[in-house]
């Protein structure tokens, strides 16, 4: 059985996936576009494989629930699993809170410790992490200085 070749895009749609690389907000969504972009100017799945770094089979799986559901077939299919814990409401609240001086919450203490952030944090938004994980890795990838305790 002989797959088809390549997809066809309207200019539109060629700009519209072209702005979606230059976002670059989902990696799977970029590679996607990146594909059907390809594709459309006649590039070989194998082509397409080899300089992507993935398998034929990728890119046909790509190019597939474009043709079928259109901009819907380029998203990111739902992942198997349990959902995260940390949500964006609570990686909010958290950038709020470290960047809060406990006393301006009625708290007597001045700096944040790891388990007292875990707990005022649990008690916030309802969700039960560890003292370690409250601090370490969303304030990671937070662009928040963090020091050591001063006494006051």
């Amino acid at each position: 059985m002989r797959r088809s070749q390549g997809v066809t895009l309207t200019p539109r749609e060629r700009r519209k996936l072209q702005r979606l690389l230059h976002q670059q907000q989902h990696a799977g969504e970029a590679l996607r576009a990146t594909i059907l972009l390809w594709s459309a100017q006649g590039q070989s799945a194998s082509a397409i494989a080899r300089t992507l770094g993935v398998t034929p089979r990728t890119v046909y799986r790509c190019r597939l629930p474009w043709r079928q559901q259109g901009w819907q077939g380029l998203a990111d299919e739902p992942r198997p699993g349990r959902p995260p814990r940390v949500t964006a409401t609570y990686l909010r609240v958290l950038m709020q809170t470290v960047q809060t001086d406990p006393r301006q919450l009625d708290f007597f203490f001045g700096r944040w410790t790891c388990g007292r952030l875990a707990s005022y944090l649990k008690q916030r938004t309802q969700v039960a992490l560890s003292a370690e994980w409250a601090l370490g890795t969303p304030l990671l990838l937070a662009p928040v200085h963090l020091r050591n305790p001063q006494l006051d």
